[in-house]
């Protein structure tokens, strides 16, 4: 039987006691997988391409009581294409 469409698989978690970033997510299917931050300043942005485990390094970060944000920008900022997600407007 073939597969009509493959739904993606989101995974996201709050930047608890980051000064910068408020939420990060990372969205994957067979073709596709992207990681979305969201800053306090109310902009997101999409990292194209990204592996998982860039998602899962910025999530033990918090674990780990370390910087997502110092992580963010080690492994994520400059590393990987990225564009800015357009506000929905009201």
């Amino acid at each position: 039987m073939k597969q009509l469409f493959i739904l993606p698989r989101v995974r996201q978690f709050r930047a608890k006691d980051s000064s910068v970033i408020e939420e990060v997510a990372y969205i994957s299917n067979r073709k596709l997988a992207c990681t979305f931050v969201t800053f306090k300043s109310g902009d997101t942005y999409m990292y194209k391409q990204t592996p998982f485990k860039v998602y899962k390094s910025l999530r033990r970060a918090q674990f780990f009581g370390k910087s997502v944000g110092r992580r963010f920008n080690k492994i994520l900022k400059w590393n990987y294409e990225y564009s800015k997600v357009p506000k929905e407007r009201p």
